[in-house]
């Protein structure tokens, strides 16, 4: 489509292309002959038509459905990566539903997390709203009871710390 249709053609508006591009079907794209099957690809569509039927009026289905444990961190691994689960989820077997863009964490059919499926392996996904400190009476954010200040300090601090330890560590090994 992108070499024989919109590459030699140009739209004065989306219906225009449209227009264009259902000409361009039925006329060139739907009476070649299939590369890979030899048939004429608008007669072999009418013979598939015959035995097409209609899906089922019901929730798609996960292509797959695994159980996995939840690690001490509050993470479910999957291909790779791993996924977070709400606090508190007082579980430590769930089933993992996945869908083509989707993964789903599922505790006695109620779906408790939704992320999308990291590309490659050794990522970390963590949706927020699971780490949220709750009150376990009331549901409302719980704060540190006490909070200690981090201070900030120059790179030229760590460089000496680590520079007299160094030292240290010479003068018990000799």
């Amino acid at each position: 489509m992108r070499q024989d249709f919109f590459a030699t053609r140009s739209f004065e508006s989306l219906e225009h292309r449209n227009e264009c591009f259902e000409n361009w079907l039925n006329e060139v794209a739907n009476q070649r002959r299939h590369g890979s099957t030899g048939k004429i690809v608008a007669e072999a569509f009418e013979a598939e038509q015959r035995a097409l039927q209609t899906l089922a009026a019901k929730p798609f289905e996960a292509l797959l459905s695994l159980q996995r444990k939840i690690d001490r961190e509050g993470l479910v691994s999957y291909e790779g990566n791993r996924y977070s689960v709400p606090n508190g989820t007082g579980v430590r077997l769930v089933a993992v539903q996945v869908l083509p863009m989707e993964l789903l964490i599922v505790v006695e059919s109620e779906v408790i997390a939704r992320h999308a499926i990291a590309t490659g392996k050794g990522h970390t996904i963590v949706d927020p709203s699971h780490r949220k400190l709750r009150c376990c009476a009331r549901g409302e954010m719980s704060k540190p009871e006490h909070s200690t200040p981090v201070a900030q300090r120059s790179l030229l601090f760590y460089q000496a710390v680590g520079t007299r330890l160094a030292r240290q560590s010479q003068k018990v090994r000799s």
